[in-house]
């Protein structure tokens, strides 16, 4: 009972650290909403792009916690073989769509570094492939933007891609790529000061 509780409080202050994570830039906003699906890696990665986002002057609109009726929609519309994380994703997309945002993020995240680890580690193909999968299957139109999350040494050619994927130049790339990290890494300083206590 006791674990039980100290992980409830735990995730409380995840949670609570996630809620003044992403920094907003009111004065940017100018390239329109953006859906982001509050599934799979963006609870972990909320604070990176939504920082970049919002500092790169897009208005990301987020589908908020999991909800029934998401993972009602999920199970109706994603592939019958895939995990149930996968279907919450594709019921996190629909709800978006249907709040009437047409353009939805997917990150793809290939590889990461668990904590405490230096060297990258591939994730789940599905969460690998989750954007296509999700591109391939909607049964809604609605444009799918994806983009690799950086890492440790590829910053260069990740602002040159994704960059030019977006059409912006490098050095505002730059600039939000740099406000994205630190509010990232406040993140996991945050919870990882929380866990030690």
């Amino acid at each position: 009972v006791r674990q039980y509780t100290v992980v409830r409080q735990l995730m409380a202050e995840r949670d609570r650290l996630l809620q003044t994570a992403v920094r907003q830039f009111p004065a940017r906003s100018r390239r329109g909403a953006l859906g982001v699906p509050m599934a799979l890696s963006l609870h972990d990665h909320l604070p990176f792009w939504g920082t970049l986002f919002n500092a790169l002057g897009y208005t990301p609109v987020y589908s908020g916690k999991t909800r029934r009726s998401q993972l009602e929609a999920g199970i109706l519309h994603s592939p019958g073989d895939f995990c149930l994380p996968m279907k919450v994703l594709f019921g996190h997309v629909h709800s978006l769509i249907e709040a009437g945002i047409g353009r939805i993020f997917i990150p793809h995240l290939r590889m990461l570094v668990p904590q405490g680890e230096r060297i990258p580690r591939y994730t789940c193909p599905y969460t690998q492939a989750a954007a296509y999968v999700v591109r391939e299957n909607l049964d809604i139109r609605a444009e799918i933007l994806t983009l690799d999350y950086p890492l440790t040494g590829e910053h260069g050619h990740w602002l040159a891609e994704t960059g030019a994927r977006l059409g912006i130049d490098r050095e505002e790339m730059e600039e939000a790529l740099q406000e994205a990290l630190a509010d990232q890494k406040r993140l996991t300083d945050g919870c990882l000061t929380a866990g030690a206590r």
